[in-house]
């Protein structure tokens, strides 16, 4: 397949990196000259026709809607969706939904009643990046870059959520001007609890989900050296498959996505209130 990918940044350069070894032919384009990519712009295509667009740019960017396709993959989160009708072949890049180890503990979970949902997550700026200080224009603070996955997966488990409160802030000494901590509390459609935390502070990177259920307590923990790449390859075969005309349920969608958008919306706008109160 021929593919375009706009934003050539770390997640860009892994997505292509996979389809290129899968044998598909990938453009890439990212108006930054250092990101190496093949074009900066839209504009120098020399041939405007591909099989699908991933669109890996930041949220408030999103070059990828205002290109045609037939198909599409969208980094999270969604950020605005442009009016107008849109392909039903949309993955939304929700990349924990890939994990094998994490869908079959979703199985074992949905079997019972779920009484409380706890996703907990983190990783240090400087184990993100190195030295963060470089990239500090890239964040756009945990309840941006983090909760979205947290969120998918509380929707995945739960099915719709309500929103109840949240809390976010800057609290480290970290030199960035977002928010480095988030703690969000929803309620699920049996009045289940689900809380989720996200951070910019924990070291080593880790990420949790725990949940009482009729059949007991279950615990699962992501495995950044067995779990990465499979999950990513996965996801990529999967975003393939979808190109090519298999819609079977099951991929994170753009319901999906602008699902977990308008809850993220409801954090923000927490999150500006409090920080509101603290200046």
């Amino acid at each position: 397949m021929r593919l375009l990918l706009f934003g050539y940044g770390n997640i860009g350069k892994r997505h292509s990196s996979i389809l290129r070894a899968m044998a598909h032919e990938v453009v890439t384009v990212d108006p930054d000259p250092q990101a190496q990519a093949d074009y900066q712009s839209a504009a120098e295509l020399p041939d405007p026709w591909f099989d699908a667009v991933l669109d890996c740019t930041p949220p408030e960017v999103r070059a990828g809607w205002a290109f045609p396709a037939r198909a599409r993959f969208v980094e999270k989160p969604l950020g605005q969706v442009p009016e107008g009708e849109h392909p039903e072949r949309v993955m939304m890049g929700f990349c924990y939904r890939w994990s094998l180890r994490l869908e079959a503990f979703v199985e074992i979970i949905k079997k019972y009643t779920l009484y409380s949902l706890s996703i907990v997550g983190g990783q240090h700026l400087n184990e993100w990046h190195g030295d963060y200080k470089k990239f500090k224009q890239r964040y756009h603070g945990v309840v941006t870059d983090s909760l979205p996955h947290s969120l998918y997966i509380a929707r995945w488990i739960m099915g719709e959520l309500e929103y109840v409160g949240s809390v976010a802030g800057k609290l480290s000494d970290l030199e960035i001007e977002v928010e480095d901590v988030a703690g969000v509390l929803l309620r699920g459609a049996n009045g289940a609890p689900c809380y989720l935390l996200a951070d910019y502070l924990r070291s080593p990177r880790s990420f949790e989900i725990e949940a009482i259920t009729s059949g007991g307590w279950h615990r699962w923990e992501f495995a950044p050296k067995t779990d990465v790449e499979p999950m990513y390859w996965r996801q990529m075969e999967q975003f393939c498959k979808m190109v090519k005309g298999d819609l079977a349920a099951g991929y994170p969608n753009l319901a999906d996505g602008m699902a977990v958008q308008r809850l993220l919306e409801q954090i923000e706008f927490q999150a500006d209130t409090v920080r509101a109160r603290m200046r």
